[in-house]
């Protein structure tokens, strides 16, 4: 995928092991994942389930709290790449999963208030 390993592998001191790139670069990818979106255009980025998947998995879901707020601060340019509609690779699909990244178990900021 997009963002390596699922991103899942995140230690506390940032390292992700041998799979992915190293946690400046994915921070970096997160910011420019909506350009890619819009490079590919809405036929493409809404039919390859590779870079969805790679972005829900490896950006949305992702352990980082940076990495999830560089996805938040671009996501209505992302959502803006793909088509309106609520199947698979459009718009309304990612409702469920952009709640969960702020509003779910690991919710931004979660780890300071605790």
């Amino acid at each position: 995928g997009i963002g390596g390993g699922g991103g899942g592998g995140a230690d506390a001191a940032g390292g992700n092991g041998a799979a992915g790139p190293p946690l400046p670069v994915k921070r970096c990818l997160a910011s420019s994942v909506h350009a890619v979106a819009h490079m590919l255009g809405p036929d493409i980025a809404s039919n390859d389930s590779a870079f969805l998947d790679g972005f829900e998995s490896a950006f949305l879901r992702d352990p980082d709290e940076a990495i999830r707020l560089n996805i938040l601060k671009n996501l209505a340019s992302f959502l803006g790449a793909l088509p309106p509609g609520e199947g698979p690779g459009q718009r309304s699909s990612y409702l469920p999963a952009i709640r969960s990244a702020i509003m779910g178990e690991e919710v931004l900021g979660a780890a300071r208030r605790r």
